[in-house]
């Protein structure tokens, strides 16, 4: 294991700079603010199975559609105008804000990397920058380490891409 060092190596140094180029764009750099017409609206719903043989569904939100594209989910939705304003990022145009001239949808707001997907997405940019330490860091890295960073590192990398295809 320790003769595939260096191609580990790599793929964590380059995941770590794709994430954190991510993060940079979500948390630091400055936003735009486009104003959006809402066109089309879709409940999100999930349903499964009672143990006693009945279904069941449970509201999860609303998906909006915009005239510029643009698609974004509300935990609880009921946006009252189609007139919004969407708030989104500089280089990757993921939406961190909605608000309309009454109110402000951001906190609720459930698609990207937003909520419990941005905390997670943080968790595995920080391994992945302490993973690339160690493994630049120490010239002789035994299988241990290379085992860690790749087991932590996916089984994060797979929390996190259940939430996003799952809660999208």
């Amino acid at each position: 294991m320790v003769q595939y060092k260096k191609p580990i190596t790599y793929l964590i140094v380059g995941l770590a700079v794709c994430l954190n180029i991510l993060l940079l764009d979500r948390l630091v750099l400055p936003r735009k603010f486009v104003p959006a017409i809402v066109e089309e609206t879709m409940m999100l719903e999930y349903e499964h199975e009672s143990r006693y043989g009945g279904h069941s569904r449970t509201f999860i939100g609303e998906m909006y559609f915009t005239d510029l594209g643009q698609t974004f989910s509300l935990e609880r939705g009921n946006i009252d105008t189609p007139f919004v304003e969407v708030e989104e990022t500089f280089l990757f145009h993921n939406i961190t804000g909605v608000k309309t001239i009454n109110e402000d949808y951001s906190e609720g707001l459930i698609s990207g990397f937003n909520g419990l997907k941005l905390y997670f997405l943080g968790i595995l940019a920080l391994s992945l920058n302490i993973c690339a330490g160690l493994l630049l860091g120490y010239k002789k890295a035994n299988e241990n380490i290379l085992w860690n960073s790749i087991l932590f590192n996916g089984f994060l990398l797979f929390v996190l891409s259940v939430l996003y295809i799952y809660v999208s």
